[in-house]
């Protein structure tokens, strides 16, 4: 058995890596050419109607940023009880929500990743609510332990998130919890609860651009279902 780190053979490695790389950067300098060629082919009406189409996809895009930011996404932000929470859940497409408990290192250390995420991803609105002030989500959704992050969809929580070590970090005390701005933004994304760093860069959402991945359910989240149909459900059965 050789040492990977060792000889014998390293130098065919090499020369594979390099051969990659050459037909990497042949075919990125082939499609620039393209590119280039296709522009100096291009008419001045099809160059006029070219510019067009990017000021109205700009145009759209900003639109809706300022229709997020009318409501509240861009900012963390602490809601006062379950209403408010259902209120934003009916508003906004997307929810990030941390149930969080006042004086826990692990929620501070969430709060701080999250607090700077928001601004990052107007796509989505950014809450965190204070399970003492949440007895019947509490309940309902099966908030057992803190932290817990709800990813809602359209109306509906499609997944959690619950402790640090799930969310990509990691639950030591020494000196205290960690958890990476980009392991929790890659959960977050897998989950759909926010756009991925790609669709960002492509087509404005709602221009059909972009593919967002599907929603994901662990065995311990609740089923799909409206969050207000929930709480008709249980007030039903009281």
């Amino acid at each position: 058995m050789s040492d990977v780190n060792g000889g014998g053979g390293g130098g065919g490695a090499v020369s594979a890596l390099e051969k990659q790389l050459l037909e990497v950067a042949v075919a990125v300098e082939e499609r620039v050419d393209s590119a280039i060629r296709q522009m100096d082919e291009m008419g001045e009406e099809e160059m006029e109607a070219l510019r067009e189409r990017r000021l109205q996809a700009l145009k759209k895009a900003q639109q809706q940023q300022q229709e997020w930011r009318s409501l509240g996404h861009g900012v963390y932000s602490d809601i006062a009880d379950e209403k408010a929470f259902f209120s934003e859940c009916k508003r906004s497409p997307r929810v990030v929500c941390h149930f969080y408990k006042d004086s826990t290192q692990r929620c501070e250390v969430v709060d701080g990743q999250l607090a700077k995420m928001a601004p990052l991803h107007l796509e989505t609105r950014f809450l965190r609510l204070d399970v003492s002030r949440a007895p019947f989500l509490s309940t309902r959704l099966r908030l057992r332990a803190v932290p817990t992050v709800a990813v809602v969809r359209g109306g509906a929580i499609s997944d959690y998130v619950i402790g640090v070590a799930e969310m990509g970090g990691a639950n030591g005390a020494r000196p205290s919890p960690q958890l990476s701005a980009a392991e929790l933004e890659r959960r977050l994304a897998a989950a759909g609860a926010i756009f991925r760093s790609s669709d960002a860069a492509g087509d404005p959402p709602g221009s059909g651009g972009g593919a967002h991945p599907p929603r994901t359910t662990f065995t311990h989240a609740a089923k799909k279902t409206s969050i207000r149909a929930q709480h008709r459900n249980t007030a039903d059965s009281d």
